[in-house]
């Protein structure tokens, strides 16, 4: 269902260029390129210790005597849908990223500007790359939200209904990071919606 919201996505693609061009008439196309890069790092960071956490988990059920073809399968699916989830979190993070960016340097400059009609204008056309981002994007973005919001009960449930040996702590910690991940995505998703109905009062004043 993840990949059915971006694969192949002609939308997607278009969108991306539409922020790449918006970014460089703006000249911000290198400080979105910078906050981009350290979000990528964040995110590969993550998933690298969801992945060292679920391989403890897997080291640990063996060493106990577990069967190694059955802790080695969730082992392999986890990192196949981890990894999804990691790519699919990131590219979020990345049009929420432009976004951020492009409203607060637009919130910044509206001071300098005193010409009310060409400052209009601008926020005009803000708006529509801001609901044209928002529109491609969407899809994708409710899945994630139901993808954490299943996730965080099921930590819970797995953390006082089953029976917790040693390897089964790093395994619930494995997934907690990857929840973790898609939250912090969710909170800057959020935080654009914030600056922007932030913005007519700062352009009326």
């Amino acid at each position: 269902l993840l990949l059915g919201t971006m694969r192949g996505s002609k939308a997607l693609i278009d969108n991306i260029c539409l922020l790449q061009a918006y970014a460089k008439q703006q000249e911000l196309f290198d400080t979105w390129g910078l906050r981009a890069r350290r979000d990528a790092r964040w995110m590969l960071g993550m998933w690298l210790c969801a992945e060292l956490a679920s391989g403890v988990g897997v080291v640990f059920d063996l060493t106990a005597g577990g069967s190694t073809l059955n802790r080695l399968l969730p082992f392999f699916s986890f990192t196949i849908v981890s990894g999804i989830l990691a790519c699919l979190t990131y590219c979020m993070l990345f049009v929420c990223r432009a976004l951020t960016v492009i409203v607060d340097t637009f919130g910044c400059r509206v001071a300098d500007n005193p010409d009310l009609s060409k400052v209009m204008h601008q926020w005009n056309v803000l708006q529509a790359v801001v609901r044209k981002a928002c529109g491609t994007i969407e899809w994708c973005f409710v899945v994630l939200t139901v993808t954490a919001v299943i996730m965080i009960p099921a930590l819970i449930a797995d953390f006082f209904m089953l029976e917790l040996g040693r390897g089964a702590i790093p395994t619930l910690l494995a997934g907690t990071v990857i929840t973790i991940s898609i939250v912090r995505m969710l909170f800057m998703a959020a935080a654009v919606t914030d600056k922007c109905t932030r913005v007519p009062a700062l352009v009326n004043a």
